[in-house]
This record gives structure tokens, C-alpha cells and sequence, in this order.
């Protein structure tokens, strides 16, 4: 940590090694917990306060990309005229915030994260911060940087579809928001800002074959929707295409979206009248602790009823028009994929 306070009580932070050379000798005490801290002001790490004596749940040890980084954001936020604050703790809730807009109504809190976190802490922490009616945006670290996005960074996602990275070493932060075209990449240092939108294709074929691998090394998912289609007389890997076409790409999804579809047709299609609603409320789950996961299963919902109307197979009261048509396996459904009528079925 960057703060602490000295024998008067007053909050003191490490700014240079310097600085701290000059402040060796004095007492300083941790804010949230009143034990005794020592400077630590070696070569390899900013100048910072650890406890002479373990921890607290409020300062835990950190890394020097944590340390480098929620500097990084107040300088920067400063510099882009907020006012912001480093190491702001709560003691109502027991928590120590990274940084803090007090410029913004409510004031924003600012979570730098660079290590694991459980699922269960991080909905904690997030409503604990609510609870003081303060918002707040997770920033994750290197170790969730990725060339693709899932699980393990979607959870740190709120309702507005937006994903915060930061590259401490570089002074680079990156903006990813979905957008119904793609997603949209803003990249801020502290001299430029840069914006690109990458947009969404759909990868029927793509998917095709991640079915057919997905059933040859028996995926356990999978194979309880085989032993559906088989009832019904079907192939689970002849899914019509229309299952893998204008999907809505909305992230963090429980499962993949052409899935849901699937097991949707397999549940309804031969229903003359459905109310679909519980069907979509299996797929609520607690991986995503920041969101209200009902809102992102509505869109899927309403989209996927929407491309099954615009095709001719509901009518506007969802009431079935005609059925769809399934390919008898996998190697039939991919040789019709060249022929006009294949991706309307």
C-alpha cells in the first residue's frame, strides 16, 4: 500500500523512493486495521508500506504490477481533470478501495485486479460497494489478458457490457464494449486515445465442426442433447443451419448461443402452442455476479424468436408456420452448405 498514517494520524503517502529514504525511522500505522507498517523501499518495487507483522483483510501483499497500476489510474485520472483518490477505505464494509473518482456523484470506485478471484468475493466485494451507494468498475491485469474473451474475464462484467483492461508496465488502458456490431476498442495512455470497432461474423461452419468434435470426444453436454435428438428421431449434429446464422454474440453467455438454440428447437419444435419462459430460466447461473443475467437471456430469447419469424417458420403470434428441416448427420449438413437453400433451414 501507498498510505498509511503517521503518529499524528495523518495519511501520508509514498510517492518516490526519496521520499521514502527521508520518512525511514517514523511510525506509521495501516488505516484500516491500526498495526504497525514499515517502509519497504527496495529497487525492484515502488516505495510502499507492508505490515511489520502479517496482514489485514484490507491489505493484503501486493504485486508490483498491482502497485504500478492503481497509480497509474489516479495519475491519469487527474490528469484528465477528475479528482481521485488512492487507497480510500470503508470501514463499514472492511474494504480499501484502489482508487476513487470523488468528482463523480456517486463517487466511482476503481478495482485494479491482478490475482485469482473467486466468483463469491467478487460479488461481495461489488455489493459491498453498493451497499454505500458507490458504483464501481473492475480493471483486470495481465494475467486475464487473452487473444479471446470467456469465462474468466466476463465475470468481472456489469450491465454495461464493458470490459476493463490495464497493461501497468506500458501505462495502457483498454476499453472493450460491446456494441450489436462488434466490439468497440479504446486504448488509453496518458498522450493519446485510440478507437477501433472489430465486428461481429458469424462462424456457421466453424461451429459445424466444433459439434461433430464435441460429439466424437462425447462432451457430456452434448451428449444429453444426442440422446434428445435420438428420441426424436434426429441427429444432433444435423442441426439446421439456421441455428448458427444473425446471433446476437451478447457476452458471457452460460453456453454458446447456436447450443441454446439447439436444445430450444429440440425442447419446442414439435409444440403447436409453448411458453418458453422456463426453458430460458435453466441457463441462469452464478458465473456472472455482476450482471442481471435475465436482461442478456431476453435478448438471446427475442432474437432467436426473431430469426425464426423473418425465415418463415413463426408467425408474428410465435405460433409455428412450418417446421424446420433437419440434415440426417453431420457430413450431409456440411455438403449442403453450398446449396442456396441450406442457410434457411
Amino acid at each position: 500500500m501507498f498510505i498509511a498514517k503517521n503518529a499524528a494520524g495523518v495519511r501520508v503517502e509514498l510517492q518516490t523512493h526519496k521520499q521514502a529514504a527521508t520518512l525511514v525511522g517514523e511510525a506509521f500505522t495501516c488505516p484500516a486495521c491500526g498495526a504497525p507498517v514499515r517502509i519497504k523501499n527496495g529497487a525492484q518495487m515502488p516505495a510502499h508500506f507492508a505490515h511489520i507483522v502479517g496482514t489485514c483483510s484490507a491489505s493484503e501483499p501486493e504485486s508490483q504490477q498491482h502497485l504500478l497500476g492503481k497509480r497509474w489510474l489516479r495519475d491519469w485520472l487527474i490528469q484528465s481533470g477528475e479528482v481521485a483518490e488512492l487507497e480510500v477505505y470503508y470501514p463499514a464494509i472492511q474494504q480499501r478501495a484502489d482508487v476513487v473518482i470523488t468528482s463523480r456523484k456517486p463517487a466511482l470506485v476503481l478495482e485494479f485486479q491482478c490475482s485469482p478471484i473467486a466468483i463469491t468475493d467478487l460479488a461481495r466485494r461489488t455489493a459491498g460497494y453498493h451497499e454505500l451507494g458507490l458504483a464501481v468498475i473492475w480493471i483486470m491485469g495481465r494475467r486475464y489478458f487473452g487473444r479471446h474473451l470467456s469465462a474468466k474475464q466476463f465475470k468481472f462484467m456489469a450491465d454495461d457490457l464493458t470490459l476493463w483492461f490495464l497493461d501497468s508496465h506500458q501505462g495502457r488502458l483498454s476499453r472493450h464494449q460491446w456494441h450489436k456490431q462488434g466490439w468497440t476498442v479504446t486504448q488509453f495512455t496518458k498522450t493519446w486515445q485510440r478507437t477501433a470497432t472489430h465486428q461481429f461474423e458469424d462462424a456457421p461452419l466453424l461451429e459445424q465442426r466444433q459439434l461433430q468434435n464435441r460429439l466424437y470426444y462425447r462432451d457430456p453436454k452434448l451428449l444429453t442433447l444426442q440422446a434428445l435428438a435420438y428420441s426424436q428421431g434426429r441427429h444432433l449434429a444435423g442441426v439446421p443451419w439456421l441455428v448458427h446464422l444473425a446471433q446476437t454474440h451478447l457476452p458471457g453467455l452460460p453456453q454458446a448461443e447456436w447450443l441454446m438454440r439447439t436444445h430450444w428447437l429440440l425442447t419446442f419444435e414439435h409444440e403447436a402452442a409453448f411458453d418458453d419462459a422456463a426453458f430460458w430460466q435453466q441457463y441462469h447461473t452464478a458465473s456472472a455476479p455482476l450482471r442481471q443475467q435475465a436482461l442478456i437471456l431476453a435478448a438471446v430469447r427475442k432474437r432467436w424468436l426473431k430469426v425464426l419469424q423473418a425465415n418463415g417458420y413463426l408467425d408474428r403470434d410465435s405460433q409455428w408456420v412450418r417446421p424446420l428441416v433437419w440434415f440426417a448427420d453431420g457430413e450431409q449438413k456440411l455438403a449442403a452448405w453450398d446449396q442456396p437453400h441450406a442457410k434457411a433451414q
